[in-house]
């Protein structure tokens, strides 16, 4: 079952599996395999404590137990009414663990610093040594992203005595982004499989409303603090 429940894990894509098998032994009980396993995003879920309601055991990311059913009871093609209730309560309680879901509008900096296409290169390198960025966004007006620009595109711009250019010359055009409503572990994907730094969040008007950094994915993960 252990093998079958991380099969399952591995082709659905799933954080967590809950597995259960109802069998009869040979003295005629019956009884409910329970087998929990969870993949390292399922951070808050303790599959142990779960599993504890029925004096089961084992890890937060691996867990079982053997729940004795009615031996009378009567079975329908849909399963055991005992064993289709202890396997509602034990996704229940996983549940209950799990925290609401976190979208990109929820973790990205909203107070965003941003170029217009018609400052020189030479305003974007001010704004980014004043800001200690090594990108910046580029908006029109109305506040609708039209590209990026980075630190090593205003420095190859002053090397080549183009410093007084303006930025919609240099800025790249074919920007990533992400609407707000993207659920955390499927940004954290973007970003890695991309190598972004730097990812705009945008609405369906393409509408820059925020961006999203590493150290934000990594603060969600506990592992940055600011000083």
């Amino acid at each position: 079952m252990a093998r079958v429940a991380e099969e399952l894990m591995d082709l659905g894509g799933f954080d967590c599996v809950l597995l259960g098998v109802a069998h009869e032994t040979g003295k005629g009980s019956q009884f409910l395999s329970l087998i929990g396993r969870c993949g390292p995003r399922a951070l808050t879920v303790d599959l142990a404590s779960v599993m504890r309601k029925w004096d089961g055991g084992g890890h937060p990311s691996a867990a079982a137990a053997s729940i004795r059913l009615e031996s009378d009871e009567k079975c329908s093609p849909d399963g055991c009414a005992s064993a289709l209730s202890a396997m509602d309560e034990a996704m229940e309680a996983l549940l209950a663990q799990v925290p609401e879901q976190v979208t990109a509008s929820d973790i990205m900096t909203k107070s965003v610093v941003a170029l217009g296409p018609d400052e020189t290169m030479e305003d974007a390198w001010r704004q980014m040594i004043n800001t200690h960025l090594k990108g910046m966004p580029v908006v029109d007006e109305g506040g609708k992203l039209i590209g990026a620009l980075k630190y090593k595109d205003v420095v190859k711009a002053a090397q080549a005595g183009k410093a007084a250019q303006r930025v919609k010359a240099w800025m790249r055009r074919q920007v990533p982004t992400i609407p707000p409503d993207m659920p955390f572990h499927e940004l954290e994907e973007f970003l890695i499989s991309r190598s972004i730094g730097r990812l705009p969040v945008v609405d369906d008007e393409g509408k820059l409303l925020g961006i999203i950094t590493r150290t934000d994915v990594l603060r969600q993960h506990n592992l940055y603090t600011s000083t």
